[in-house]
C-alpha cells in the first residue's frame, strides 16, 4: 500500500516536474534586436518593460545592420527594429520574417559649415555611413533624381560630379567633420544632434525633405520586423507589442530628461542629452504594416529593391 502511494506520488512530482521543463522551454520571450540611434529610441519604452503579455523581453543593442540581419538569420532576434529594404531582401532572401509596423519615417541629413544646396554637392566629396546601407542607396537615388552624377572613392571629386567616400559609423564620421577632413557628411537622427554640438556643423539638407519632392508617398526607412513562427504561434502576443509600440514617442518625449541613460542601459553609445525637439527630429511613428503597405512598395519600387508578396505584411486587425 505504502510503496504504491510513494509511486504514485513520485509519478505525480515527475509529471509535474515535466510540465514544468516544457513550460520553460516553450515559454516566449520577445528577444529584440535593433540597430543604436533612433531605431533604438522608436522602442525606448521597451527597454524597462520587464514583460509584454507574460513575455520577458529583452532588448539587445548592435552596432551595425550586418550584426542586425546576423541575429534575425541565426534566430537570436524574434523581433527586430530593421531599415525596410533590408526587411525586404531578407524575406525575398527565405528568411520568415513579416513586416509588424512602420516606425521610423527619415532621419537622413547632410551636415556641413557651409550653407549649400543638393546641387551645389557637385566638384565635392561627400562622407557617407555604410556602402550599401540605406543612407547611401537614399543619398545615390536623390542625385541620380536631380540629375546629378556621382563617382565612388576618388581622390578627389571631378567638377560636374559628387564623389562619394565611406566610413563605418557616426563615431567615425564625426571628428572628420570637426577637423574638416570631411566637408560633408551624412548622419542619421540623433546623430546629427551630436554631431551639431561636437563638431560644430549644422544639418543642411534634408534627404527626407529631399525625397518629397519628388514623391508623395512616405519615405519608410525603418520598421519592426518579427518572425513568423511568432506570429503564427503567439498572435495576442505580437498585437500586444504592437500596441505596446503605438507609444514609444510619447514615452521618449514624456522621459526626454532621462532617456539617455535609458538608453545606454541597454547598451547605447549615444552620449546625447536628449530634448523633445531632438527626438522630434528622429521623425518617429507606427504606422500597421498592411495599411501602410502601398507606401512601402513604392519605396522599395523607387529605390530598386523586388516587392516581397503579400504575406510580408502583417495585417494588425486580423491577429
Amino acid at each position: 500500500m505504502f510503496k504504491k502511494l510513494l509511486v504514485t506520488i513520485l509519478t505525480f512530482i515527475l509529471s509535474l516536474s515535466a510540465l514544468f521543463i516544457t513550460g520553460c522551454k516553450t515559454k516566449t520571450d520577445l528577444n529584440i534586436y535593433v540597430v543604436d540611434g533612433a531605431p533604438l529610441v522608436s522602442v525606448s519604452n521597451l527597454i524597462e518593460s520587464s514583460e509584454i503579455n507574460g513575455a520577458k523581453v529583452n532588448v539587445n543593442v548592435v552596432s551595425g545592420v550586418d550584426a542586425l540581419t546576423g541575429a534575425i538569420a541565426r534566430g537570436d532576434a524574434n523581433v527586430a527594429v530593421c531599415p525596410i529594404n533590408v526587411a525586404a531582401k531578407l524575406y525575398n532572401g527565405g528568411v520568415d520574417v513579416k513586416l509588424l509596423s512602420v516606425n521610423v519615417f527619415g532621419v537622413l541629413k547632410i551636415l556641413s559649415n557651409e550653407e549649400v544646396d543638393i546641387f551645389d554637392l557637385k566638384g565635392n566629396t561627400v562622407y557617407n555611413i555604410g556602402a550599401g546601407g540605406t543612407p547611401d542607396v537614399t543619398l545615390k537615388h536623390l542625385l541620380t533624381a536631380n540629375g546629378i552624377e556621382y563617382t565612388v572613392n576618388k581622390e578627389t571629386a571631378d567638377s560636374d560630379k559628387v564623389n562619394l567616400k565611406y566610413v563605418s559609423s557616426a563615431e567615425e564620421l564625426i571628428p572628420l567633420l570637426k577637423t574638416g577632413v570631411a566637408k560633408f557628411g551624412v548622419l542619421g537622427e540623433p546623430a546629427v544632434s551630436k554631431a551639431v554640438k561636437v563638431a560644430g556643423v549644422k544639418p543642411i539638407i534634408s534627404l527626407t525633405d529631399e525625397w518629397a519632392k519628388f514623391y508623395s508617398e512616405k519615405y519608410t526607412q525603418a520598421g519592426v520586423i518579427v518572425s513568423a513562427n511568432l506570429v503564427k504561434t503567439n498572435p495576442k502576443l505580437v498585437k500586444a507589442l504592437y500596441n505596446e509600440l503605438k507609444n514609444s514617442k510619447n514615452y521618449a518625449i514624456t522621459n526626454a530628461n532621462s532617456l539617455k541613460n535609458v538608453l545606454i542601459s541597454a547598451g547605447s553609445s549615444l552620449q546625447i542629452d536628449f530634448t523633445v525637439d531632438v527626438i522630434n527630429e528622429c521623425n518617429l511613428g507606427i504606422e500597421n504594416a498592411f495599411a501602410i503597405k502601398k507606401d512601402v512598395e513604392n519605396y522599395l519600387t523607387i529605390i530598386g529593391d523586388k516587392l516581397p508578396n503579400n504575406n510580408f505584411y502583417i495585417d494588425n486587425e486580423k491577429l
